[in-house]
C-alpha cells in the first residue's frame, strides 16, 4: 500500500458535477484536483463506465451527456487507470466472500487494492473499514 495513491468511487467523480450539493461538489472537486495533480489519484474502468452510466440516466440529453463526459475527461487528467486482470478478478471473489459485499463494491475494492492504494474515497461503502491496509473514507464525514 501507498498512503500517497488514493483511489476514487464513481460517487466521489459524479459529485463533481452537482449542481445542487454544493458542499459535496466542493469537497469532491478539491480531492480529485489535488490528486491529479500530483498523480496519486487512481481509478478503474468500471469508475468510468459507471461514471457515463450516471450521466446518461439522469441527464438523457445525449449533447449533455456529451458536455459532461468532455468535463469528466478534463477531470480525470492526472489520474491513473487500474487495468483489469484475472488476479483483479479473483481477488473480487475473494472480498466479496469474505467481507459479503455487492459484486460491484468487491470489483472497486479490487481495483484500489491492485493499484496499491491506501485510501479508497466512497461515500457508499463503510467508512472507516480497512481491508488489506487500505482504509474507506467517506471525504463527506470527516
Amino acid at each position: 500500500m501507498n498512503a500517497d495513491r488514493v483511489f476514487f468511487d464513481t460517487n466521489i467523480l459524479v459529485y463533481c458535477f452537482d449542481r445542487l450539493d454544493t458542499r459535496k461538489r466542493d469537497i469532491a472537486h478539491a480531492l480529485v484536483l489535488e490528486h491529479g495533480v500530483q498523480e496519486s489519484g487512481v481509478i478503474s474502468h468500471q469508475v468510468q463506465n459507471e461514471f457515463v452510466s450516471v450521466a446518461i440516466r439522469h441527464l438523457k440529453d445525449p449533447a449533455a451527456v456529451k458536455s459532461m463526459v468532455a468535463g469528466f475527461e478534463l477531470l480525470f487528467f492526472g489520474l491513473q487507470i487500474v487495468p483489469h486482470s484475472q488476479r483483479f478478478f479473483y481477488q473480487a471473489i475473494t472480498l466479496w466472500e469474505r467481507y459479503t459485499l455487492a459484486w460491484y463494491d468487491s470489483l472497486i475494492i479490487a481495483a484500489a487494492l491492485e493499484g496499491r492504494c491506501g485510501v479508497l474515497y466512497s461515500e457508499d461503502l463503510q467508512d472507516g473499514l480497512v481491508i488489506d491496509g487500505m482504509q474507506i473514507v467517506n471525504p463527506f464525514r470527516h
